[in-house]
């Protein structure tokens, strides 16, 4: 077989490629215009109607939602006499690294660290943490400190919050002490981890 005859075999090949693909394309038109026709009609009926109108109320109402949720919790952190322990320690490797201290406030939830997740989804709880955190000296939370690591902030939050609740007649300075000797009796039931020669590792930094 010679090249014209290979080259009007190729051609023949896609010229039925095309035809096919063109049959198919009608086809699908038609199907979508059955099924815009019936669409149409449906947009007419009243039920339908007050379904899209329901539709859009709804998502107007989780706007107005998580917007004064926002403004809300920011209230609650602008208002909160902040109780702070270290969410999360963060040291650089090597000899003489950095130690960064991330505090949170196991009252309000308002936890420093929201600012290294900037670039990242951020819940609207999140975002009015960063919102106030950007009002503050530095970003950095002011109140009493605990000088304790968490190493489970969210439940650490938690147990303040059982602890408040069960032992109402108590002060606020023995409630404290009580959750320092929880998160103490957490960390000294924790499988213990080796240490690393060269590095201060985050469960050793008071």
């Amino acid at each position: 077989m010679n090249n014209i005859q290979e080259k009007e075999k190729e051609d023949k090949f896609m010229n039925k490629r095309i035809k096919e693909k063109r049959k198919e394309y009608r086809d699908v038109l038609k199907e979508r215009e059955v099924v815009l026709d019936k669409l149409s009609k449906l947009n007419q009926n009243e039920i339908i109607k007050e379904y899209k109108r329901l539709i859009d109320e709804n998502n107007n109402l989780y706007n107005k939602e998580n917007k004064l949720y926002k403004e809300l919790k920011f209230e609650e952190y602008k208002s909160c006499e902040h109780v702070l322990v270290n969410s999360l320690v963060d040291c650089e490797e090597g000899y003489g690294g950095r130690t960064i201290r991330y505090k949170g406030c196991i009252k309000c939830g308002c936890n420093e660290y929201v600012k290294e997740k900037k670039n990242c989804y951020l819940s609207p709880e999140e975002k009015a943490m960063l919102s106030y955190l950007d009002t503050i000296y530095y970003g950095k939370l002011d109140g009493k400190d605990l000088r304790i690591n968490c190493d489970d902030f969210e439940e650490t939050i938690k147990k303040y919050k059982i602890l408040k609740r069960t032992n109402k007649d108590i002060d606020e300075d023995t409630l404290l002490e009580m959750l320092k000797s929880y998160i103490k009796s957490q960390k000294e039931n924790a499988p213990q981890r080796v240490k690393d020669k060269y590095t201060v590792n985050i469960w050793d930094v008071p």
